[in-house]
Formats: C-alpha cells, sequence, structure tokens
C-alpha cells in the first residue's frame, strides 16, 4: 500500500476508533436494539458487517488467506463489541499485507 493510502487508512481507523468508543458508552440494549429502517438491524450488526467486508474483500478475495470471512448469523447474537473490535483488528492486518 503507498504512503498516501496508509495515511488515509489511518484516518479511518482513527475514526472507527472514536465511533468503536462511543459504542461502548450504550447500554448493551441499545448496542443491539433492532431498528426500523437501519439496513442491519443493529448498530452490532453493521458494525460486524462492516469488519466482515473487510476481511471478505480483502482477507479472502484478494488474500485468499481466509475460507470463512463472513461471521455466521446464528453466532451473531453472542458477539459482544470486543469480539467486533477483534473483527477490526483481523481486518487491519490483512490491509497491512496489502
Amino acid at each position: 500500500m503507498n504512503v498516501l493510502n496508509r495515511t488515509e487508512y489511518k484516518w479511518v481507523k482513527e475514526n472507527r476508533e472514536t465511533l468503536l468508543n462511543f459504542c461502548s458508552e450504550l447500554k448493551h440494549e441499545d448496542f443491539t436494539l433492532k431498528m426500523n429502517g437501519f439496513g442491519f438491524q443493529s448498530i452490532r450488526e453493521a458494525l460486524l458487517h462492516i469488519a466482515d467486508c473487510y476481511i471478505a474483500w480483502i482477507g479472502s478475495f484478494i488474500l485468499l488467506k481466509t475460507k470463512m470471512p463472513i461471521t455466521p448469523k446464528e453466532n451473531i447474537e453472542n458477539l459482544s463489541l470486543s469480539d467486533i473490535k477483534l473483527r477490526f483488528e483481523q481486518a487491519d492486518l490483512f490491509v497491512n499485507e496489502l
């Protein structure tokens, strides 16, 4: 990845950290609340979708390093914000390999 892209991705990570810190202040009920019109039903599911997209596109399709990039639907209910942060950390590792 070139210097400009690394700088831009650093900004992405900084903004993501701000968002995740905000989410850590939410009550669990609000973080997992299913909302009409939100697209991915809850904040938790939206964040997980973003992390899974990084892992799928970069980790699976570009780097060919993972066979299971998407979190199975039956596992979502048990995921915490910490679990989602770990998914983003995995995505960051893949981005750093580009």
